[in-house]
This record gives structure tokens, C-alpha cells and sequence, in this order.
């Protein structure tokens, strides 16, 4: 049983209707909200994977050339199909493949200095990106 006062039932409970759309507008606008954080953090992830593999790329090239002899003929004589002049190598696994079908270019730089015996190693490691093109590189000192 109800009682009824000067204006309709009393103790009335519930939302209006107009409160309810006023919640559904604000969660919605909320929910906007993070589904363009979730697409800034799918790409963000993207490039740090690509990121990740371009470092490792470039690191274990490094390490490679560290490892060799300081006369070593890959640190001396530029291989076929090399600048002889400035010493710059392309790896002969170009573009090597890795992400599925992300090309990553790895190349490298052996500048000597005589004098003091020593020799500058820089391993580069480039790949596209939809936005545009990124690189990595690591440079390391040599001496005999």
C-alpha cells in the first residue's frame, strides 16, 4: 500500500530516465577515451618489438667483429661488392628478415686509425615503418 502525499507517491526509489542517459553519455565519452589509448598502445608495442629485434641485430654484429683479431681480414679488406675505400660492409644477408615480412638492413663502418693502433667499428641496423624509416647504430673502439 501506498501512501500518496501532495505531489504523487512518497518514498519513490529508482533513476529517471533522464539520469540514465546523462550515465550512458558520460561512459560512453569514457569508453571513447580508452579505446584510443588501446590503439596508441598497440602501436607503441609494435615498435618496441621493432625496436628490440634492430638492437639485437646490430648488438650481435658488434660483438661478432669485437671477437675477431685486430688484423682480421673482415675489419681490414671490404668484401666483394663493398665501398674498398671507406670500409663500409653490407651484411650479404640483406634485408634480413625478422617480424614477419619487416626487411632490417644491417651494415657496418671499419675506420682505422694508424697511429694509435686502433679501429672504429659503428654497426647500423635500418628497417621501414609505416611512418617513416628507423636505424640504430653502435660504434665501438678496437685496439691491437
Amino acid at each position: 500500500m501506498r501512501i500518496k502525499g501532495n505531489n504523487g507517491f512518497l518514498g519513490r526509489r529508482g533513476f529517471t530516465l533522464l539520469e540514465v542517459m546523462i550515465a550512458l553519455v558520460i561512459l560512453s565519452i569514457g569508453l571513447l577515451g580508452l579505446a584510443g589509448l588501446q590503439i596508441v598502445a598497440t602501436r607503441s608495442n609494435s615498435f618496441s618489438n621493432q625496436m628490440t629485434v634492430g638492437i639485437t641485430l646490430a648488438q650481435d654484429k658488434l660483438e661478432e667483429l669485437r671477437n675477431l683479431s685486430y688484423d682480421d681480414a673482415q675489419l681490414n679488406d671490404p668484401q666483394p661488392g663493398n665501398d674498398s675505400v671507406n670500409g663500409n660492409y653490407q651484411d650479404g644477408n640483406n634485408p634480413i628478415r625478422a617480424l614477419g615480412d619487416m626487411g632490417f638492413n644491417r651494415s657496418w663502418t671499419v675506420s682505422e686509425d694508424a697511429t694509435n693502433n686502433l679501429k672504429t667499428i659503428t654497426v647500423t641496423v635500418q628497417w621501414p615503418h609505416p611512418d617513416n624509416s628507423h636505424s640504430v647504430s653502435f660504434t665501438t673502439v678496437k685496439s691491437q
